[in-house]
């Protein structure tokens, strides 16, 4: 599903799911990288824990957050 939904109604929404195995979220933001001469301006998102097991991947260093 594609919509705006907010944190609260997200964690509802897992709370009470009985039809998918797995569910996560995600939020675009801009964020500004600074420590260097010219601050640098990235794009990232936030995710909920799980959105990387739902995709199938593992992390190359480390281990996934809780």
């Amino acid at each position: 599903m594609r919509a705006p939904v907010s944190p609260a109604n997200f964690l509802t929404g897992t709370e009470q799911n009985r039809v998918f195995e797995h569910i996560a979220a995600y939020s675009w933001n801009d964020y500004t990288l600074l420590g260097r001469d010219v601050p640098e301006r990235l794009l990232g998102a936030r995710v909920s824990a799980g959105f990387f097991e739902l995709l199938g991947v593992q992390p190359s260093l480390g281990r996934f957050f809780p």
